[in-house]
């Protein structure tokens, strides 16, 4: 094998090294698309569940539905961050190489902000519950 073979071969391991890297950062935005998609069925039945607590225990305050949209609105917030993602996707080869480099950086915050509405709603989920069974 000569050494252009060898570059050859090293080029096209790296190219694809790149394009799974590539993809993986996709799937991950895709994925937690995905959830999202369940936290928004799951936080609106949580907003009728917790109108349906407030008629049932008269001790629970209906002030606390304001939980449940709260998550809504930062549910709506990240799912508009996904929307300019995409957009900037859409744009990239107009894009300048300052602007390139900032990419991995929105999609890490895109992606923890992500793994927060988990965590926000799984929390509305347990005060819910919590009320619920006391």
């Amino acid at each position: 094998m000569t050494s252009e073979e060898i570059d050859q071969n090293s080029k096209e391991a790296y190219s694809k090294f790149d394009k799974i890297k590539e993809d993986g950062l996709k799937n991950i935005s895709k994925y937690f698309d995905r959830i999202h998609d369940k936290l928004f069925i799951t936080n609106n039945i949580l907003i009728g569940g917790y109108f349906a607590l407030s008629k049932i225990d008269l001790t629970f305050k209906i002030t606390y539905i304001i939980f449940p949209f709260l998550n809504l609105i930062f549910l709506i917030y990240v799912e508009y961050k996904f929307l300019k993602l995409s957009k900037f996707e859409a744009e990239f080869d107009e894009k300048t190489n300052l602007e390139l480099k900032k990419y991995p950086k929105i999609i890490q915050n895109i992606n923890l902000l992500s793994l927060l509405t988990i965590l926000i709603t799984l929390s509305v989920l347990i005060f819910f519950s919590y009320n619920l069974l006391k």
